[in-house]
C-alpha cells in the first residue's frame, strides 16, 4: 500500500506542476510532465490493490 501511496502522491505533485506551468504559459515542460504522469499510471496498473485502498489513499492525500 505504501508503494501505491507514493505513486499517487507523485502523480498529484506532477499534476500540480503541470497546472502551474500551464498557468504561467511555460509550455516547454508540458510533455515531460505528461510523460511522467503516464509512467506513474503504467506503474500503478502493475500493482495489486483494492478499490477501497485506492479510494482511502486518494482521500487522504486529497487527490481529487
Amino acid at each position: 500500500m505504501s508503494t501505491l501511496r507514493q505513486y499517487l502522491d507523485d502523480y498529484k505533485n506532477f499534476t500540480i506542476d503541470l497546472i502551474n506551468n500551464l498557468y504561467c504559459d511555460n509550455l516547454d515542460n508540458i510533455d515531460g510532465f505528461m510523460q511522467k504522469r503516464q509512467n506513474i499510471l503504467d506503474s500503478i496498473q502493475k500493482l495489486e490493490y483494492s478499490k477501497e485502498e485506492f479510494n482511502l489513499i486518494a482521500d487522504e492525500i486529497q487527490l481529487f
